[in-house]
């Protein structure tokens, strides 16, 4: 058995007239034009927009926006242009940005909320610390949001609080 090898281009080339015999040139004719076989990569510089070196966490929504959780502010990219979203304390440190039905879950060192966009389309801060009890308001770190079926959940330093989808 002899096995010989060609680079890439060349195998095409010589499988040219066979593959359009055949009628199968359409099958192998897939890549867009420019593209090498290799894979694209975007990098996005955020600094302009307010952003630190550290980051918490990424997530996507269902309108295919990608949420990214910064030290400093939410950052939303909706595939044109990316948006700084700030809390009602200008610290987002959410670990993960949570997508949950219209609303986008998060946490500050002092805060505990959601984003969810106005009538207008311009994503606001709700802040929940309001509806806990006055002695529960002050934690330090906070971790999550997490989601349940039926509700969303932190971990503060002090307590478990659930936000349920109940109200």
């Amino acid at each position: 058995v002899s096995i010989t090898t060609m680079p890439l281009a060349a195998a095409y080339r010589a499988l040219f007239p066979l593959l359009a015999a055949l009628g199968l040139l359409p099958l192998v004719a897939t890549a867009m034009p420019g593209e090498r076989g290799s894979t694209r990569i975007d990098l996005h510089e955020l600094a302009a927009l307010g952003a630190t070196d550290y980051n918490y966490g990424i997530a996507q929504d269902a309108q295919g926006r990608i949420w990214a959780a910064n030290e400093r502010p939410m950052l939303v990219y909706d595939g044109a242009r990316w948006l700084a979203l700030r809390d009602a304390t200008d610290r987002t440190g959410s670990h993960t940005p949570l997508p949950r039905g219209s609303r986008v879950y998060g946490s500050a060192a002092s805060e505990l909320g959601y984003f969810e966009a106005d009538r207008a389309g311009v994503f606001q801060w709700h802040g929940l610390n309001a509806q806990l009890p006055a002695d529960a308001r002050q934690f330090g770190r906070v971790t999550g949001p997490v989601a349940t079926t039926d509700a969303v959940w932190y971990l503060t330093t002090s307590h478990l609080v659930r936000f349920g989808d109940d109200g």
